[in-house]
């Protein structure tokens, strides 16, 4: 099973408890990975984890853990110790990314976790005879008893980007821990449990600058701690939206020493096409003058390369093991990685997940409030939107 994830890191290590197996393979990215050398084990418990904590101050101080020995923790170790401290609630005193397998041998008791966004991956199969997890299919199709077997309607649905809330993966037979879950498993069976929901918003109404404020506090914080472990040079996709410009120039004012390349992905010289209404063919411009804010920032233009975007199917589902959605995004995805990749850079920063918090409109509810019947909604929404200056004619456009 090792073998069949190598591609994802190469520091391998595993361990037995008698008739559990586990095992790692490492890619090391953060200054205390060095001290992360194998599965984790203290009398009856053992944990394996793929993890990135970006509250080790505040957890560490939670689990006594003080001075030097901080630094001698890897991310696991206080993963092991934090579940160890408040077994499985113990992910309502996390954050960042995490995907993890923790064994109780005094209850018999297996409970796989997965982060709130899901970032970190965890697979399973539950056979006649025997249960297996790893973070990747090809490492369950290692075993001989896992077939190998595509799910039709489940890989339709994902390339037609319809939000899915099962357990079902691309392949039969395999399963995913589903984001913000933890599933459970005993001789009696396996359980899943949904532990984490999004805070509804405050009811008070705060002033423009008080929201700008409140953006800019999270931005600075979940900036600082995917900065740990940055080298001489942090990569940085810069567009002409507003995700990846806030990305970019919160990191370069907060890091006003750190070289950041931002890489803006452009057409080749001499493009003449047609652009839809709307939208900006060549975005160079405009994040040259976002880069010129900042003396830290280099700019680059990543040019089209003529690259087809179906070059690279075969490449992207050896690593991904999933068809790849918006191929043409991917054509300059690859690009600017490469580039930044030939400069040494070991962070990228990315504006994802933009148009769902910074930049999300919310244009999409209209429809799906009429979809449901619920039409005195959809028409207080409607002079809402009115009267923040939405025409529209544009909302009965995305109704």
């Amino acid at each position: 099973m090792l073998q069949g994830q190598s591609l994802y890191g190469s520091q391998r290590s595993q361990g037995d408890a008698g008739a559990l197996s586990l095992g790692r393979n490492l890619y090391a990215l953060l200054p205390e990975d060095v001290h992360d050398r194998r599965p984790y084990a203290r009398g009856a418990f053992r944990l394996v984890a793929d993890v990135r904590l970006d509250n080790r101050v505040e957890l560490c101080a939670s689990l006594g853990l003080t001075g030097a020995a901080q630094s001698r923790f890897s991310d696991s170790a206080l993963l092991f110790e934090a579940l160890l401290r408040w077994g499985e609630d113990a992910v309502d005193h996390l954050v960042g990314e995490y995907a993890f397998a923790f064994w109780n041998g005094d209850r018999q008791q297996l409970l796989l976790g997965r982060d709130i966004l899901g970032l970190r991956p965890l697979y399973y199969h539950c056979g006649k005879d025997f249960f297996a997890f790893a973070s990747m299919p090809s490492g369950l199709h290692a075993l001989d008893e896992v077939p190998y077997d595509f799910d039709a309607d489940f890989i339709a649905e994902r390339l037609a980007f319809i939000p899915h809330g099962g357990s079902n993966s691309e392949f039969r037979g395999i399963e995913r821990v589903r984001s913000a879950h933890i599933v459970c498993v005993t001789r009696g069976g396996v359980t899943s449990r949904h532990y984490w929901n999004p805070p509804r918003p405050s009811t008070t109404r705060l002033c423009a600058e008080a929201y700008e404020e409140g953006l800019r506090a999270v931005l600075d914080q979940a900036l600082t701690a995917q900065m740990r472990g940055a080298g001489d040079v942090v990569a940085a996709q810069l567009s002409a939206g507003l995700d990846s410009s806030t990305v970019t120039a919160s990191a370069a004012r907060l890091f006003p020493d750190q070289k950041i390349v931002a890489y803006t992905a452009v057409p080749r010289t001499g493009f003449i096409g047609r652009t839809p209404p709307g939208s900006i063919a060549d975005e160079g411009p405009l994040a040259a003058e976002t880069a010129r804010l900042y003396p830290n920032i280099e700019h680059v233009r990543v040019e089209n390369c003529g690259e087809s975007p179906i070059s690279a199917l075969d490449r992207n589902f050896l690593y991904q093991q999933r068809p790849a959605q918006n191929l043409s995004n991917s054509v300059w995805g690859r690009a600017i990685n490469r580039a930044a990749s030939e400069r040494g850079a070991t962070i990228l920063l990315k504006g994802s997940l933009g148009n769902l918090t910074i930049s999300y409109s919310g244009q999409d509810l209209p429809a799906s409030l009429l979809a449901s019947g619920r039409l005195i909604a959809l028409g207080r929404l409607a002079v809402q939107l009115a009267r923040n200056g939405m025409q529209l004619r544009l909302l009965c456009a995305e109704i």
